[in-house]
């Protein structure tokens, strides 16, 4: 998560200070309360219903009361955003167990269940509405007859239990963001124009949002009479553009769904966990422990997208993706890296005015490697160089355009033009990962480093290898110095491989030059296949 700008090290002093000033500074720290690192958990809902019947974002009356049950029981203590600004301003305040409850939608069981559930338990909880679906703008088919009506929100509103956020006006649903005609988050999504081939430009995304989220908050301000200080990101997606836009317009607090506790010092934005229909109170339990993230093991692949430039038609792109979905989906990856350059770094795989464009597909492949397959980390290999002089424009329009969870230099870049380009994303990009090729790079902290060993070499060698990575100061992700063809490759046999070498985090490098086969198959009538089976 982007930390802010006032963010203070509590390892670091205030510069320009004598000794004597250090040693009280330090002293201090020393004296602070546990509550200064205290952390909170935030719980969110949808519907809770007496028969969620087949939606998934539904939770059943009895376990929901079961969660709330739970909550008193062990101890949490539910806060509100109002509560959140006394502990921001003194984190001594701040309870051991602190938790918020956020119901998402604006839906009716919300005024029907909720609110006199919680008011048994005197837990306070915050409601984030679309305003636009409040006005019969653009509601889903799915919530038809299942919202609130503005009456019904300022009954609710009118408990000091209950807080109101906003959901944007009209920002909750997909606008086209690649040729291919993948719908992606309103919010986060520079749009695609097919009749001019081109993408919106910065200025007008910027004020779009602008114009929605003004919209909200002027409604809400309107039909209840108070002015939301949070908002909550549609499907928990962000940038740094749509954050300090909010923070402009005075939303203080902003509703994702990174992962993870939320430490004071982490706010305006706030990590939240969701719960399903399946979500039992064990389940509660666990989210609650964050345990998970200690054993989020990575399995990843590195995959070169330059079968690709091959392709002069959307038709022949889709069925490429098609084959390439079918032959990952075996290995069970929750990780990709992808190159947005093709292997000499000569094309771009996205859209920039400054660098040659091979073929549009780096959106589309991101895409539909987290829709249809469920790979929840996308990063992105950058190298050393490129033919372009000027690095700012072309990493300007990447950052922009793709959507990505980090970054990963390769081995000859140097630090200096690393933190060039982690500024660069800065602008646009929040929560980013850097990670590097083979060793730390100079002058430049790195979340992880990506190690390259032979299979090859006995286990021995592999073991002596890998115990030496362990003196590194960041996560090593191990990965196979073989390329592997697409076709003919067993995850399982190379994972009993990495395991052996007590290294969490273990990848493969796949050769993807078998895909062009599927160009040869295009032109025979007889085993030609529906550009649908990509989807998305």
């Amino acid at each position: 998560m982007a930390k802010p700008a006032q963010y203070l090290k509590r390892d670091a002093a205030p510069s320009g200070v004598n000794w004597i000033q250090r040693m009280v500074f330090c002293a201090c720290l020393l004296c602070l309360p546990a509550a200064w690192s205290a952390e909170l958990s935030v719980l969110t809902y949808h519907d809770i219903a007496a028969d969620p019947g087949d939606d998934s974002y539904a939770l059943s009356r009895s376990r929901f009361v079961a969660h709330m049950d739970y909550l008193q029981s062990n101890g949490y203590q539910p806060i509100s955003l109002a509560q959140l600004e006394e502990y921001r301003q003194h984190p001594e305040r701040m309870p051991a167990k602190a938790v918020m409850l956020t119901f998402d939608d604006g839906l009716k069981s919300y005024y029907e269940f909720v609110v006199p559930i919680l008011k048994t338990y005197q837990f306070p909880s915050v409601a984030s509405v679309v305003t636009g679906w409040m006005d019969a703008k653009n509601t889903p088919p799915e919530y038809f007859g299942k919202l609130m009506s503005w009456e019904q929100l300022r009954e609710v509103s009118r408990s000091p239990l209950v807080e109101i956020a906003s959901h944007t006006h009209d920002l909750h649903h997909g606008i086209q963001s690649n040729p291919q005609g993948s719908l992606e988050a309103a919010s986060v999504t520079r749009q695609y124009f097919p009749q001019s081939h081109s993408y919106e430009t910065e200025s007008t995304y910027s004020k779009r949002i602008k114009i929605d989220l003004q919209h909200s908050i002027q409604r809400l301000q309107a039909e209840l009479g108070i002015k939301p200080i949070a908002v909550t990101w549609p499907y928990g997606m962000y940038d740094n553009v749509i954050a300090a836009t909010a923070t402009e317009l005075g939303l203080r607090y902003q509703f994702s769904l990174q992962s993870g506790p939320t430490a004071l010092q982490d706010l305006p934005q706030i990590n939240r966990i969701m719960l399903m229909q399946s979500s039992s109170v064990e389940d509660l339990v666990n989210e609650l422990s964050y345990r998970w993230m200690a054993t989020d093991k990575k399995r990843f692949s590195v995959i070169d997208l330059d079968p690709f430039l091959k392709a002069d038609t959307l038709e022949k792109q889709e069925q490429m993706f098609s084959e390439l979905l079918d032959r990952l989906e075996p290995l069970r990856l929750n990780m990709v890296v992808l190159s947005p350059f093709s292997s000499n770094h000569s094309k771009a795989f996205f859209h920039n005015n400054d660098l040659p464009i091979g073929t549009d597909v780096l959106r589309r492949a991101i895409h539909l490697f987290q829709s249809k397959l469920g790979i929840r980390h996308v990063y992105l290999r950058l190298p050393a160089s490129l033919p372009s002089k000027n690095l700012s424009p072309v990493y300007t329009e990447l950052a922009r355009l793709i959507r990505f969870d980090g970054v990963v230099f390769d081995a000859d870049m140097d630090g200096k033009t690393a933190m060039f380009i982690k500024t660069l994303f800065s602008k646009v990009c929040a929560n980013l990962k850097y990670g590097v090729f083979d060793d730390p790079l100079k002058g430049f902290e790195s979340d992880f480093v990506i190690v390259e060993v032979d299979m090859n070499d006995s286990i021995d060698d592999n073991r002596i290898r890998a115990a030496e990575l362990k003196g590194i100061n960041a996560d090593v992700f191990l990965l196979s110095k073989q390329r592997y063809d697409i076709d003919n490759i067993s995850l399982a046999m190379l994972r009993q491989r990495f395991q052996a070498l007590d290294i969490q985090h273990f990848g493969i490098q796949l050769n993807t030059q078998p895909l062009m086969t599927v160009l040869q198959k295009i032109d025979a009538p007889e085993t030609h296949r529906s550009t649908s089976e990509a989807g998305g």
